[in-house]
């Protein structure tokens, strides 16, 4: 029986075909759902890095910030209105260590709280 789902929620779009199947899913089992959005960093490239000023760059991200931000939103009314148990996380990430492994021989594993942990550890939210 599934206790437990975790969604990963699209940011930038009005709709989530991934957080819609979730939620269905949930409330079919009664399982608590987690939803994770992403807001990464501006990806900058070093041809424009010449022209750039501090604050457009953290217009950038708050930009995409709001975004994760209205993804959770849309994600907690969503599961409200099925009656859910729910939570969610918002990650601040870039780019450039998205694929970086946490340990040379494992996988990559990030903790809610975007900390490294060990694969069976229990990552801490």
């Amino acid at each position: 029986m599934i206790k437990d789902l975790v969604v990963n929620l699209t940011v930038g779009t009005d709709r989530d075909p991934a957080a819609q199947f979730a939620i269905s899913i949930a409330a079919k089992f009664e399982a608590h759902i987690a939803g994770i959005a992403f807001a990464y960093d501006p990806a900058i490239t070093p041809t424009v890095m010449d022209g750039l000023s501090a604050s457009w760059v953290d217009a950038l991200r708050a930009e995409n910030r709001a975004a994760a931000q209205e993804a959770v939103d849309r994600f907690e009314a969503a599961a409200k209105r099925e009656g859910l148990s729910a939570e969610h996380r918002i990650i601040d990430a870039n780019l450039g260590r998205a694929a970086k492994p946490v340990r040379p021989d494992g996988p990559a594993v990030r903790s809610c709280s975007g900390r490294a942990d060990r694969p069976g550890a229990g990552a801490a939210g």
